[in-house]
């Protein structure tokens, strides 16, 4: 008596489908072959026969288990989101490069988005990631943390090359913006190796007034959270500088 074992494996497993099953040769499965006659010409039809050929290649390729499996799926998972991520990490990028808002009245509408449609053109993944309910990255509150992040690398390369530099000063001006709020215009001027004088601003920050102790407080305030390496002594003569600068245009 013979039995296939790919044949057989594949049965009692039920690694085929539904159609394969009824083109089963039950010879080959349960009962046995013992047809010794007609041995050879039945051995090559069967070897032949459709369900013979998927079970071996089903019999020859690797199967994992459901912890293997769930394991690949979070894998790819992870590979996808991270490829995702970067691209709307270019995007917001080259967005707040060029000074264009991100969001508009209408979400769908907005530049994001629409760059994000026009990259689709060359990665059909990205109409997938678009076409999800949740977990897209393309909230407001994930986009504006996105550009903290990007303005905060921004700033600690600015800081790295200001504590480099031997000199530097402070420039400030006080203006008032459409909601008559009192803001304060930071900016740093330095030297670097090559002598080149490099002019950076720093940041908007809010005024309660514009009397001379508030304004000091908020450049202090801006000196011991931008270059906290800075020396005391440093600090203290150029906090004085400012306060005299400050007491005389008053």
């Amino acid at each position: 008596m013979v039995i296939c074992i790919y044949c057989s494996h594949a049965f009692d497993n039920k690694l085929l489908t539904d159609a394969l099953y009824k083109k089963r040769e039950n010879a080959y499965l349960t009962t046995g072959f013992t047809n010794w006659k007609d041995a050879t010409t039945s051995f090559k039809a069967h070897e032949q026969s459709q369900y013979h050929v998927d079970a071996v290649k089903v019999m020859a390729t690797p199967r994992m288990d459901v912890a293997g499996r769930l394991s690949r799926g979070h894998s790819q998972e992870k590979k996808v989101n991270g490829s995702m991520l970067l691209i709307i990490f270019q995007i917001i990028q080259f967005l707040g490069r060029q000074g264009l808002p991100l969001r508009g009245h209408i979400s769908e509408e907005s530049n994001s988005i629409r760059l994000m449609k026009l990259r689709a053109n060359d990665n059909p993944q990205i109409h997938e990631w678009l076409s999800k309910k949740a977990d897209k990255y393309t909230s407001p509150e994930i986009q504006n943390e996105i550009l903290m992040l990007m303005s905060h690398i921004v700033l600690r390369d600015i800081v790295t090359h200001i504590r480099q530099a031997k000199y530097f000063t402070i420039m400030a001006d006080e203006c008032v913006d459409i909601s008559n709020n009192e803001q304060l215009v930071v900016c740093f001027q330095f030297i670097d190796e090559t002598l080149a004088v490099h002019e950076e601003f720093m940041g908007l920050y809010m005024c309660d007034n514009i009397k001379s102790e508030t304004i000091l407080k908020t450049l202090e305030d801006v000196m011991f959270g931008l270059i906290s390496s800075c020396q005391t002594a440093e600090v203290s003569v150029m906090m004085e500088v400012v306060t005299w600068r400050v007491a005389e245009a008053e």
